[in-house]
């Protein structure tokens, strides 16, 4: 995963999260920025289509920080 990618990655998520890319830690779990199952939902749609990837459903909910996002995303770029 390259830099770029990384940082749009963050950026995408940190919307999810509905919060500014620059206050979102990759290493704090999702759930302490109350993103509830439609904003985790609608952050990996996000992410499929930025990255023309398939996000599997029931691979969602073990990503539970930024960091388990970008790991997964690692794999499939």
């Amino acid at each position: 995963m390259t830099t770029e990618q990384k940082t749009k990655a963050l950026s995408l998520i940190s919307q999810g999260a509905h919060i500014n890319p620059k206050e979102f830690s990759e290493f704090i779990p999702l759930a302490n920025y109350r993103m509830d199952s439609l904003d985790i939902l609608s952050a990996m749609t996000a992410l499929e289509n930025e990255f023309d990837i398939k996000i599997n459903d029931k691979d969602i909910a073990s990503l539970k920080t930024g960091n388990d996002v970008l790991a997964y995303l690692d794999k499939l770029l």
